[in-house]
């Protein structure tokens, strides 16, 4: 994993949340068994591979554990040409 993709997963953590691109709303987790969007982060590792992160959560409300798994989607770039012809960086 590239050091600023680690920077911005740590980030994202500290802050609890991410943006989700929609207005007023809060971004966050679910938890499985009531869907409350309160929980806390218990334990976060690296997965086996290093592209993923495996978080442990509380619900504060029902006080029950579950696991996530996140990952970040890598898009690559493209480059429209004048001909109409993409081509990736």
């Amino acid at each position: 994993m590239a050091e600023h993709d680690k920077k911005s997963l740590d980030e994202i953590a500290a802050h609890g949340k991410c943006g989700s691109g929609r207005r007023g709303r809060k971004a966050g987790v679910k938890c499985p068994f009531l869907r409350h969007l309160d929980d806390k982060v218990i334990d976060s590792r690296e997965g086996r591979t290093g592209d993923t992160i495996r978080r442990r959560r509380e619900c504060l409300k029902c006080e029950r554990r579950f696991t996530t798994y996140e990952r970040i989607d890598e898009i690559p770039y493209m480059v429209i040409k004048k001909m109409e012809d993409a081509e990736a960086i």
